[in-house]
């Protein structure tokens, strides 16, 4: 018997042994580096989810407590205090996102297959020979790791 349960648990661990965990998801949207108190709003296929609202990197992880995702049931905005549902969109492989910044609008097209988690920064760039603030994104395919 003592044979039979460590030969089952051996062949238990070599099944689940280099899989990955299925997302349940469609797309994940993280307000992340190099804000500090700005005010965002976020739109996904012409979609309003985030009108106007203050937001702060945290210095420790990099990252703000704002995001937006999609799963099977609805679409959900999160924030420090508040969770808000809205209605499923379709989506496919493909999402355009409009990040508004102090008033400002940055349209991006998105196509999922390059990764479904998205990082939108507030970073300084090196653009002509000037460093400036520009919003820009990151798309990671993967969970990603926060230290």
């Amino acid at each position: 018997m003592r044979i039979f349960l460590i030969f089952f648990l051996t062949f238990l661990n070599l099944t689940f042994f280099g899989q990955k965990p299925k997302q349940d998801f469609a797309y994940s949207i993280v307000f992340a580096s190099c804000f500090q108190n700005d005010f965002v709003g976020l739109k996904v296929n012409d979609t309003t989810l985030i009108s106007s609202q203050k937001v702060s990197s945290d210095p420790i992880t990099g990252i703000t407590q704002l995001s937006a995702y999609q799963d099977k049931r609805a679409v959900w905005v999160v924030d420090e205090t508040d969770k808000k549902r809205f209605v499923l969109m379709t989506v496919g492989n493909n999402i355009s996102i409009d990040v508004m910044l102090n008033g400002s609008s940055t349209k991006f097209y998105i196509n999922l297959k390059d990764g479904k988690i998205i990082f939108i920064d507030n970073c300084f760039v090196q653009e002509l020979g000037k460093r400036k603030q520009k919003v820009t994104i990151k798309q990671f395919k993967e969970t990603v790791l926060l230290f």
